[in-house]
């Protein structure tokens, strides 16, 4: 018995050598707090996210920080602001489990999300792009013309590498993001230039030659025109008045949601205590109610 030693089996999450620490990091995760009709909305309002739905697909054997997420006549509105809410949407694996998509408003060109069937309490949210968002994609970065969209969404193999996915999603992000390891492929696909779609024109600076020369010559001089050129186009700033985005709801006439410095703030007319209508608005920075004398009792 004094040669037999007893081996222990080593946890699979303990820490060895010390060089590998456990992480106690939770991914949030955006759910429905309250049944969601279909049909409800949120509004993007300069451009798509980074990676938009190509990459942090929901796994169901991941623990998530649940971020309750409310309908407020066919608007979702979630804690704070929406766009620190919004990224905590996940993408979705199959076309069963998503029950939001990508649109763009023919309106106002915004992107947004809707949802698109009815959404039940603490299910959650997980969206994809809609079939014409997806073949505008492909339109853009020239993958209609190796094959349609339709045939990309027969199989999970890729027509390319001949990779083998387990969900069809994941294989449209893998072609997508051009991640075939067939060093034959032609595609150079730049994804941050081209699906990060921006709803406000973007000015491009240009470079007058001549005036470089002649900062060169008189750098004084140059620095008190530019000066002044900085003193005036501020001003100009400053007189042109700045006007929030506004998008009203045509089935309701008293709601509106108004977008001011990107904070969302929902305007509605309620009763008081005496049956008296005032007007007031739901502050989805802080989620309290206020009227025009201050906050809601």
């Amino acid at each position: 018995m004094s040669n037999v030693k007893i081996i222990k089996p080593i946890a699979k999450y303990a820490n060895v050598n010390g060089s590998f620490p456990l992480t106690t990091t939770i991914k949030p995760l955006a759910v429905a707090a309250t049944t969601l009709k279909e049909g409800s909305l949120v509004y993007l309002l300069h451009q798509l996210p980074y990676n938009f739905l190509l990459t942090d697909f929901y796994d169901h054997n991941q623990h998530y920080n649940k971020i309750p997420i409310h309908s407020w006549n066919q608007h979702l509105i979630g804690p704070g602001l929406f766009q620190e809410w919004i990224l905590s949407i996940k993408s979705a694996r199959t076309p069963d489990e998503q029950n939001i998509e990508l649109f763009q408003s023919l309106e106002t060109n915004l992107f947004g999300f809707r949802t698109t069937r009815l959404v039940v309490p603490d299910e959650p949210l997980l969206a994809w792009f809609s079939l014409p968002q997806l073949r505008t994609i492909c339109e853009k970065i020239k993958l209609a013309k190796i094959f349609k969209v339709e045939e990309l969404l027969k199989s999970t193999r890729c027509p390319r590498c001949k990779t083998e996915q387990n969900y069809l999603n994941v294989l449209v992000a893998h072609v997508l993001l051009d991640q075939c390891r067939d060093p034959t492929s032609s595609i150079n696909i730049n994804l941050n230039e081209r699906l990060l779609v921006h709803t406000t024109p973007i000015k491009k600076c240009s470079m007058d030659f001549s005036s470089t020369k002649r900062s060169l010559s008189s750098p004084r001089q140059n620095s008190i025109m530019n000066d002044k050129q900085k003193d005036e186009e501020m001003k100009e700033k400053n007189d042109q008045p700045q006007q929030p985005i506004t998008i009203s709801s045509n089935d309701v006439s008293s709601y509106k949601m108004s977008v001011l410095d990107g904070t969302h703030a929902l305007e509605f007319t309620s009763l008081d205590n005496d049956g008296r209508q005032r007007k007031a608005h739901l502050c989805l920075f802080c989620g309290k109610i206020y009227n025009r004398n201050g906050l809601y009792p």
